[in-house]
């Protein structure tokens, strides 16, 4: 008999510890396999998925950047935790918990910041066990589409000097200058990139163009290409070459004149005073 109950036990054990194996292997968390992109300014839904059906009272749910201890929000013991949120996200994280018995534990990010830009990671502690999954989170400017506008002053060859600016963007731009025959004339053109206080980069770009250049374009894009703006066609006309005037026939002062001098058209010739 005692050795029947050790081999019950034994069983027992070792189905309580394969059942545990299970469990831990079947509680996943799964994010986007691409980055999010979001506009700065706007709302954006950062999805996180659990594997398995989520009780409110036993999860601990925490999104964070860089510190695991200065949560973008923390959701324990069937509340929020917001005494322990990071103040850059209070009142522009939220978790949604209405879908955590379906394995969500989606965070939502209003006013989206250039600062947001880069890895969110949502970490699950549930049963005993924890795992995580990282987002990329990509954050673009509002950016305006470019103006091309011709500047004052003389240049060295007798061209023209062009400027091609634009703001609102994020990453840094860049500017590209292409002219008729899809030549690039980039390398000649000098580009200023400034940065303001919200973390938005302006870009203002010149260009002298020689007389026989017909049409340029300017392109403001991203190192990464995810954006691109292109500006006006600037179409720079030619000189026209002036009209010459027909010469004057010659004319010989011994020569008899027929008719009126081309000089004195329109006018009566003197007439000789007659003895009265």
């Amino acid at each position: 008999i005692t050795i029947i109950i050790i081999i019950i036990i034994i069983i027992i054990l070792n189905t309580n510890a394969i059942d545990g194996l299970l469990s831990t292997e079947r509680f996943t968390v799964s994010g986007p396999s691409r980055p999010v992109t979001a506009t700065a300014g706007s709302h954006v839904v950062l999805v996180c998925k659990c594997s398995v059906s989520l009780r409110p009272e036993g999860v601990e749910i925490r999104w964070f950047r860089t510190r695991f201890d200065s949560p973008v929000y923390l959701y324990s013991e069937g509340r929020p935790q917001l005494e322990e949120q990071d103040e850059v996200y209070r009142r522009r994280a939220q978790l949604s918990t209405e879908r955590l018995t379906e394995g969500f534990a989606s965070l939502t990010l209003t006013d989206v910041r250039v600062t947001d830009n880069g890895t969110f990671t949502c970490f699950v502690d549930y049963d005993g066990s924890n795992e995580d999954a990282k987002i990329q989170l990509q954050v673009t400017g509002q950016s305006c589409s470019p103006r091309v506008r011709t500047c004052t002053g003389r240049t060295l060859n007798g061209g023209v000097r062009l400027l091609c600016e634009s703001s609102g963007w994020f990453p840094a731009p860049e500017v590209v200058w292409n002219d008729d025959r899809g030549q690039n004339l980039t390398p000649v053109s000098v580009a200023t990139v400034r940065e303001d206080s919200k973390g938005f980069f302006s870009v203002e770009s010149q260009i002298e163009i020689k007389p026989s250049t017909n049409t340029i374009r300017c392109v403001i894009r991203t190192a990464d290409h995810q954006q691109e703006a292109s500006g006006p066609h600037h179409s720079h006309p030619r000189p026209r070459p002036r009209p010459r005037s027909p010469p004057l026939a010659p004319h010989s002062p011994e020569d008899p004149i027929q008719g009126p001098h081309p000089h004195l058209r329109g006018h009566s010739r003197p007439r000789s005073l007659l003895p009265l």
